[in-house]
């Protein structure tokens, strides 16, 4: 069967919102247009929130940890402010709406990177369930361009996102352990060792995803780097875990 090509449509840089790597707004880093971080910060908490409403106590919370100055709720709505001229500026299809108690930030779900990869995410593996594994695997594909780096790496992490980054990675995860072995079983082998390999950029003790290198080099007809591949996760595992590929 046909390799899947990559360089598909639907890439991060053409959604407006994106977080699923460093935050940008139209394909430019929020940094360049927003120096100051709390702001940045709070556009980030209502982007994980996006369509929802959001308590100015958990923004408080994000922002200052537990330790907010008397003066936040007018620093609030400075950055609010802020936030309000920056979309108005870069004509982001975004809206910030002031609720009694709270904000919430109107995006359609195919302008924020990480709705689009859920939905991408849903219809790619209903099709791969549907019997059509290369149409699926295309869309899934494209759920994975949608990730640019880890979750919002050019801020400092709020503790009130750390349950979100933690659920978002486990998805990430989830839709890789899908796309691995249908990029090797329909023939793009480089592409399944290209993910596998970024994969193991963020978790190099994992043995599926040294296996998905290994067996997509030997598909790819590369014995000697999968060898290679192998001895390399067998002494990072040897010295970091004290065992051998497979143990238990």
């Amino acid at each position: 069967m046909a390799a899947i090509p990559t360089g598909l449509s639907t890439r991060s840089e053409n959604t407006p919102f994106q977080i699923l790597g460093p935050l940008r707004i139209n394909g430019a880093p929020v940094r360049e247009m927003i120096t100051q971080t709390k702001p940045r910060q709070l556009i980030a908490t209502l982007l994980i929130h996006a369509n929802h409403f959001v308590s100015t106590e958990v923004l408080t919370d994000a922002l200052w940890e537990g330790r907010p100055p008397k003066s936040a709720g007018a620093n609030l709505r400075t950055y609010m402010r802020v936030l309000r001229d920056c979309l108005e500026t870069t004509a982001a299809p975004g809206q910030i709406v002031t609720l009694p108690g709270g904000y919430r930030m109107m995006v359609s779900p195919d302008n924020l990177d990480v709705t689009l990869a859920e939905s991408l995410s849903a219809e790619g593996r209903h099709l791969v369930g549907s019997g059509d594994r290369a149409g699926g695997l295309a869309i899934l594909d494209r759920a994975c361009e949608l990730w640019q780096g880890q979750p919002l790496e050019d801020l400092p992490i709020c503790s009130t996102w750390r349950a979100w980054l933690n659920r978002i990675e486990q998805r990430r995860t989830e839709l890789l352990h899908d796309v691995l072995p249908l990029h090797i079983a329909c023939g793009s082998h480089r592409r399944a060792v290209a993910l596998a390999r970024d994969a193991l950029g963020r978790d190099p003790l994992s043995e599926d995803l040294w296996c998905h290198v290994i067996e997509g080099l030997h598909a790819a007809g590369q014995p000697a780097e999968a060898r290679r591949a192998f001895e390399e996760c067998r002494q990072l595992l040897a010295a970091e875990l004290g065992v051998e590929p497979g143990a238990k």
